[in-house]
């Protein structure tokens, strides 16, 4: 994994220190003449059909009721680079948040902040 930001064409779309990935993508996609709201519908579409199909097949929810649990997935993609049209790789349940050697402070901080924003 790599984070978003590391990557150069995306990095110079993001504006702040909080900036979403989404929107820095669409940013990029933007300056490149790509419609970015079909793009990122797409992709939605496609996490969307992912849960649908996994759901009630990875977790029972008869463990842990659903109303005092949650699940934290990464949806992974790649666009091809002409159409920018997005390919599903791959979806990690339960990601590993471990901040990692040499990633940024602020990855650091957005997982600290996930976490608290969870738990508090």
């Amino acid at each position: 994994y790599r984070a978003w930001w590391s990557m150069p064409s995306l990095a110079r779309h993001k504006s702040a220190p909080h900036t979403l990935a989404s929107t820095a993508l669409a940013r990029h996609l933007a300056h490149r003449g790509v419609n970015a709201t079909r793009v990122i519908h797409q992709m939605e579409a496609m996490a969307l059909s992912a849960v649908r199909t996994i759901s009630g097949k990875v977790c029972s929810r008869e463990v842990v009721p659903s109303d005092k649990a949650f699940e934290l997935t990464r949806f992974d993609f790649i666009l091809e680079r002409r159409f920018a049209d997005p390919f599903l790789i791959e979806v990690n349940l339960s990601p590993n948040l471990e901040p990692k050697h040499g990633e940024l402070a602020n990855d650091v901080a957005w997982r600290k902040r996930l976490l608290h924003g969870v738990l508090d």
